[in-house]
């Protein structure tokens, strides 16, 4: 729980925060994508246990079709585990701090000028530990949500909701890849690659000798065959994924960021650390032995990051949810008077 604070008596009077409502509704054709990957995974089970190990291998060797069962049920059942987990984990919502009062947002609608709605912006962007601005150089807001945005959030126009540490929103896991997805993605991706790997490798050992005797494969070859090409495809298309992404955790951006600059009041800052190792445990956690664990271990709360100059900025322990008495109540209710705003340093990290 975020602790409340004193709201200064020059303030406009604030009321209790108002959560927006929620305009997602049920989207049946959503989880289409999730069913064509659990009836491929289905299928791919058929194909390697039932038919490759259990009819052709068992038919050579007992022994080495029960090793290849095993190593194919450990990586399937760690890829179906991660998948879930990215499917099935709810995006955490921006806490209530980071939403406008009611008098937030009357003072913000009788901004009458961009210049004060600026500097409103900034000064309650600044009051809830905010470090990163627009393109413009201005605080976040999202009108949708009628929040400010926190450091590496965006608004996704499929959940219809601000996330945290936004990735992308992925239709094959019909769900938002962020702060508290981001680590379950990368390992569906890995293990997902290493199934693939692990089925070409195991069946492209036959290959010689069904191809001088294609009998052997018969009435099976069809599934044997069509899992060697599409493993093969996969391994290749999700495994240079894999390494895209892996490249950007190394430098501890996000998609988003890579395809944008973010934007830092202060120069020079940036969430790269500065090493590969520290930007790695920001998503997989201190612990090696979870790692590769589809548990969640990413540090922090998806709020507040650790950066380059700021390394042990970590979880905040409070926010204040107003603006304070720099800017009076006439200043936003009328309009006039307005103070001299003085936009921020910015320093754009490429």
């Amino acid at each position: 729980m975020l602790p409340s604070v004193d709201r200064p008596a020059t303030l406009v009077e604030d009321g209790p925060h108002v959560r927006p409502e929620d305009f997602s509704k049920p989207q049946p054709l959503a989880w289409l994508p999730v069913l064509l990957v659990s009836a491929l995974l289905s299928w791919a089970y058929y194909a390697y246990v039932l038919v490759f190990c259990q009819v052709i291998v068992a038919h050579e060797s007992i022994a080495k079709a029960v090793v290849f069962g095993a190593g194919f049920h450990l990586l399937l059942f760690m890829c179906v585990w991660s998948y879930t987990k990215t499917t099935g984990t709810a995006i955490s919502e921006v806490p209530p701090a980071y939403l406008l009062s009611v008098g937030e947002q009357q003072a913000l609608a009788n901004s009458h000028n961009r210049r004060t709605r600026r500097g409103l912006l900034e000064m309650l962007a600044s009051e809830r530990g905010i470090i990163t601005v627009g393109p413009d150089g201005c605080a976040r807001y999202c009108e949708s949500c009628q929040l400010l945005k926190p450091d590496r959030c965006h608004h996704c126009s499929v959940c219809r909701r601000c996330i945290k540490k936004m990735d992308h929103h992925c239709p094959w896991f019909n769900n938002c890849v962020g702060f508290n997805t981001y680590k379950f993605f990368l390992l569906t991706l890995f293990y997902a690659v290493a199934l693939c790997v692990y089925s070409v490798a195991t069946l492209g050992a036959h290959l010689i000798a069904w191809l001088s005797d294609p009998s052997l494969l018969k009435p099976y070859g069809i599934h044997v065959g069509f899992i060697f090409l599409v493993g093969s495809a996969l391994a290749i298309g999700l495994g240079s994924f894999l390494g895209v992404h892996l490249s950007m955790v190394s430098r501890n951006e996000t998609t988003l960021e890579r395809l944008r600059s973010e934007v830092f009041l202060e120069p020079g800052d940036s969430f790269d650390l500065g090493n590969r190792y520290e930007n790695f445990v920001q998503v997989f956690g201190p612990r090696r032995s979870l790692w590769m664990v589809p548990v969640f271990t990413s540090i922090g709360d998806g709020l507040r990051f650790a950066t380059r100059l700021h390394p042990t900025r970590g979880v905040v322990e409070s926010l204040p949810s107003t603006f304070v008495a720099t800017y009076s109540a006439a200043t936003y209710s009328t309009g006039s008077s307005s103070p001299d705003v003085v936009a921020p340093s910015l320093n754009i990290v490429r």
